[in-house]
């Protein structure tokens, strides 16, 4: 079992009055932008991140980071450049992405190469999560969330194939910068170069993988990336959650575990014990 340390950089500074729901909706989406002040956020964003440096003399395995947008819950939209802060001010904890929000990025050319580039300063302690974001994420971005999961599945794999192949096209039908839909129902063509751009350390392990909360989001847990190598899907892994999910009763009034996808499985040989490779102890690699 490892131990991650995680801070999401909550916005504290909300008015007396916020718990009036007629005033203040939610701290979401519509929580207006006077509240906040770039005084006080330097001192929280140089506060926050002294709280993540120092998770690795207290021992910590690593540190995560994530993003979220337009809200007090988390002041953290760019989770690469928080990463970056991190890796010059640590020698020894992973830092885990969790994560890039892949359907937002206009292009996603552009996350593999900041996550190879961060994989390459730290000298391979990056784990790069990818996630879809949740609803208030697209209405924030003004993107229309119903190609989604679509759009995720086709840049996860343009990622990938940037970081193993060494010249080329890279093709996908999903990834037009400014497309507002992705209908998959036939390749838009190269949507980028696949010649020199930087890519994992090699014999560095790259972890992939998404977090999810039902069954429909469940990444198809791949191995663990490694430079050169390749991405692939477990079956036996994602078989494994669809039943234990759909083992739980109706009435019960227990919480189902969470999905277990914020890891990569290691490359193991032979067949593979999907209740041990998945279990809540390989959240992080």
């Amino acid at each position: 079992m490892k131990f991650y340390f995680f801070h999401l950089m909550p916005w504290p500074e909300l008015p007396a009055d916020f718990d009036d729901k007629s005033k203040h909706p939610s701290a979401w989406v519509t929580l207006s932008n006077r509240y906040y002040d770039p005084e006080k956020g330097h001192l929280l964003y140089n506060r926050y991140l002294d709280e993540l440096e120092y998770a690795e003399k207290l021992g910590f395995d690593g540190a995560c980071v994530n993003e979220h947008h337009q809200n007090a819950y988390g002041t953290m939209p760019a989770p690469n450049i928080v990463a970056a802060t991190l890796l010059r001010r640590t020698s020894r904890m992973k830092i885990a992405i969790v994560g890039n929000g892949l359907p937002l990025r206009d292009h996603p050319l552009r996350v593999a190469e900041e996550v190879a580039m961060l994989d390459v300063i730290s000298g391979g302690r990056i784990i790069s999560g990818f996630v879809r974001g949740i609803g208030d994420e697209y209405y924030s971005m003004g993107i229309n969330p119903t190609f989604s999961q679509e759009r995720f599945r086709e840049v996860h794999d343009l990622i990938i194939q940037s970081w193993t192949r060494i010249r080329g096209s890279l093709r996908t039908s999903c990834t037009q910068a400014g497309a507002d839909r992705c209908d998959g129902a036939q390749s838009r063509g190269t949507s980028g170069s696949g010649y020199f751009r930087g890519k994992p350390g090699r014999n560095k392990n790259v972890a992939v993988g998404q977090s999810g909360f039902r069954t429909g989001q469940q990444f198809r847990l791949g191995r663990t990336f490694s430079g050169g190598g390749r991405s692939a899907s477990s079956p036996a892994c994602t078989e494994y959650l669809r039943l234990r999910h759909a083992a739980k009763r109706p009435d019960s009034q227990e919480m189902p575990e969470p999905a277990i996808t914020k890891g990569a499985i290691q490359d193991t040989p032979g067949r593979v014990n999907s209740a041990k490779v998945c279990s809540p102890s390989r959240l992080l690699p």
